[in-house]
């Protein structure tokens, strides 16, 4: 996560008046050969930065439910709606 994203969840956020944004922290980006920091650490300072921006949120739903690819995320997504 990075100043980027913050700042295009915001505007998109405060454009279309959304309640909120869910970021959605990958267990490993299939560009990357290597990640540089576990992901209970890339969470958890996703976390921290996020604190500031209300309405703007971190899902850690792909480490918990082993999606590794975003066809699976929205396939899971839809059946809980």
């Amino acid at each position: 996560l990075h100043t980027g994203h913050v700042s295009i969840a915001k505007s998109v956020k405060n454009y279309f008046n959304l309640k909120k944004i869910i970021f959605f922290l990958t267990i490993k980006n299939q560009l990357k050969k290597h990640l540089p920091e576990k992901y209970c650490v890339r969470l958890k300072k996703a976390n921290k930065v996020l604190e500031k921006y209300p309405g703007i949120f971190m899902s850690d739903i792909e480490e918990r439910k082993s999606i590794s690819y975003s066809f699976q995320l929205v396939s899971y997504l839809k059946k809980r709606t």
